[in-house]
């Protein structure tokens, strides 16, 4: 028996070995090029954050917040957590599509649509194939969190509020494409950029707004009308010169080719009236030009049917049209003498021409029937990188056009 006690007593003599060896589990970053980054010297506990009492994560969550159910976009720079200081990438988050960039390598990683996120602290956990990412927050967590609760439908304006809390644009990059093409490239993003005070606009970047928003500049332009036209309490004879409206279709019908003929003649003309109705009546206008007309014409009979509204408007932007050109050539004189058929006035048309010309207007009631519409293209992609820049640099002004014109 004393023998057995004394066994004993040299057995708890021994020092406590506390050491445990975790089964290693094996985390892979997959990007563009594959797998590349095994991860698996990181233990569970180095990457789960712990705050302490002077943390001010601690003050964010007391627990694991799944991302709200309601969120629909957001973006992050993020740090994936033991990466080397300075390490940057973007949390690309609009359901069903959620992706990793890494800008520096050109990478793109599409995250699986069955992943969850979650905020704690200062750190946001993808979780996914039974893997945890975890990736600290560059900008004010907080804020960032109150701002997916926030959330509504307005997926633009959420967009350029992260831009705003990031201090950083996501770059309008091949890899993003796709990301870009589903929150920001449509008719509401240029239904708002129209709401700049047209001095922000220079003709340079006018184009490339009409080239950007060509794949759906139908939709986009009965939106404008329809939002110009149906406060209307009375007709009116022509759009509010130095409107964004007003310059948006001047320009439009300007870039159409076959109008330089028609320029010429009301340039070169004794008598600037009778060629600006001989040419406006024969001039054959491309099938986009026909269908920008026919919208203005169709959204005017819509508010006020069986007016002269639709046709003043149209004679109008015609009007404009020449009187700009021949002002560039410095012939102002003429210019004068063609604006004074705005309003379907006579000016010095005889009877049988002024006839002529209250009705060739009448020809844009009907769809031009040969009109397609390029739903897409590179060419208008480039331009909607610029209009993306360009609103990026003019975000204050942008963000409070958004709140101004919410949509719930």
């Amino acid at each position: 028996m004393n023998e057995k006690f004394r066994e004993l007593e040299e057995y708890f003599k021994q020092p406590i070995n506390n050491s445990f060896t975790k089964p290693k589990q094996e985390r892979v970053l997959i990007t563009s090029q594959g797998s590349v980054g095994d991860f698996s010297m990181f233990d569970k506990e180095i990457w789960e954050p712990k705050f302490n009492d002077n943390s001010k994560g601690k003050h964010l969550f007391r627990t694991r917040k799944p991302v709200d159910v309601t969120c629909r976009v957001f973006f992050s720079l993020v740090k994936p957590q033991g990466a080397p200081n300075g390490t940057r990438f973007i949390l690309l988050y609009s359901p069903p599509l959620y992706a990793i960039l890494d800008q520096a390598n050109e990478e793109l990683e599409m995250i699986p649509k069955d992943a969850q996120f979650y905020f704690e602290g200062r750190y946001i956990i993808v979780s996914f194939n039974n893997v945890e990412r975890i990736y600290s927050i560059k900008s004010d967590a907080k804020k960032l969190y109150d701002l997916t609760k926030n959330n509504n439908s307005d997926e633009v304006l959420q967009f350029f509020l992260c831009c705003q809390l990031n201090r950083y644009l996501v770059p309008p990059i091949f890899l993003t494409n796709p990301f870009y093409n589903k929150v920001v490239n449509n008719e509401r993003f240029f239904f708002l950029a129209s709401k700049y005070p047209y001095e922000y606009y220079n003709d340079e970047t006018l184009d490339n707004y009409i080239r950007a928003s060509e794949p759906f500049i139908d939709t986009l332009l009965e939106l404008l009308l329809d939002e110009f036209i149906k406060p209307l309490e009375y007709e009116i004879s022509q759009f509010p010169k130095g409107s964004f409206l007003y310059h948006l279709l001047l320009m439009m019908i300007d870039e159409d080719e076959n109008i330089t003929i028609f320029k010429t003649a009301c340039e070169k003309s004794r008598k600037p009236q009778e060629a600006f109705v001989l040419g406006y009546e024969i001039m054959p206008l491309n099938d986009r030009s026909k269908m920008v007309l026919h919208l203005v014409y169709s959204v005017c009979e819509k508010y006020f049917p069986g007016s002269t509204l639709g046709i003043k408007l149209i004679n109008s932007i015609m009007l404009n049209v020449i009187a700009n050109h021949l002002n560039l050539k410095k012939l102002g004189f003429k210019a004068d003498l063609i604006l004074q058929l705005e309003n379907l006035q006579q000016g010095t048309l005889t009877p049988s021409l002024y006839k002529r010309y209250t009705i060739i207007a009448n020809e844009f009631k009907s769809q031009p029937a040969n009109f397609i519409l390029n739903r897409k293209g590179t060419f208008s992609y480039d331009s909607f990188i610029i209009m993306v820049n360009f609103t990026w640099m003019h975000i204050t002004d942008f963000i409070k056009i958004c709140e101004a014109n919410k949509v719930y």
